[in-house]
C-alpha cells in the first residue's frame, strides 16, 4: 500500500535559455536530430549518446491525438525514486492525482505547441514542499505528425525522499 499525498502541482512554461546546463543540451541534441525535418523519429534517437541522461528519460505515446499519453519507456531511476515502473500505464495513473494532471497537462501543451517545451514544477503539500524539472520533446515516426514524447525529469533529492513509498 502506498500511502497518498495531498499536493498542490503548479507547472510553469519557462524560457528554454533559463534551463541547466544538461537540460540545454539534451534539447540541442533534439534540434541536431531533427535537422531540417518538423520532428526527429523516435529511431533518430540513439540511447548510447544519451546516457547520461537515460535513467531520467520517458517515451510516451501519444493516444487518440492526446487525449491520454501512455509510457511506452519509464526511466529507471525515476522508478527508482517514485515507485513504481509506470512503463505500459497512462499517465493519469500517476500519483498523487495534481501530478498526473500537470504532466498531461504538460504533454498536452507541448502536443498543441508542436515544440520542445521546459517546465518547472512545484508541488507542495502540508509540511513539505519541492520542486522538480521537465523537458518535453515531440517525436514524430513520419516526421511531421507527432507520435511519442520524449521526456526528461530532474528530480531534486529532497523530492526523492520525500516520494511516498510501498509499506509493508
Amino acid at each position: 500500500m502506498v500511502r497518498e499525498l495531498t499536493v498542490t502541482a503548479t507547472s510553469t512554461l519557462c524560457d528554454l535559455s533559463e534551463a541547466p546546463a544538461d537540460v540545454r543540451e539534451l534539447a540541442d541534441y533534439w534540434h541536431a536530430k531533427r535537422g531540417d525535418r518538423h520532428f526527429p523519429a523516435r529511431r533518430d534517437i540513439d540511447p548510447v549518446d544519451l546516457r547520461p541522461y537515460l535513467g531520467n528519460l520517458c517515451i510516451l505515446t501519444v493516444v487518440e491525438a492526446g487525449s491520454d499519453f501512455v509510457f511506452r519507456l519509464f526511466g529507471s531511476k525515476l522508478a527508482d525514486d517514485i515507485h513504481p515502473d509506470f512503463t505500459g500505464k497512462s499517465v493519469r495513473e500517476l500519483r498523487p492525482e495534481a501530478l498526473a494532471a500537470a504532466v498531461h497537462q504538460q504533454l498536452e501543451e507541448t502536443l498543441s505547441a508542436a515544440e520542445p517545451r521546459y517546465y518547472r514544477v512545484d508541488l507542495t503539500g502540508s509540511g513539505f514542499g519541492f520542486d522538480y524539472e521537465r523537458l518535453v520533446l515531440p517525436l514524430a515516426e513520419d516526421r511531421r505528425t507527432i507520435s511519442d514524447l520524449l521526456t526528461y525529469s530532474r528530480l531534486n533529492d529532497v523530492a526523492r525522499r520525500l516520494w511516498p513509498r510501498p509499506t509493508n
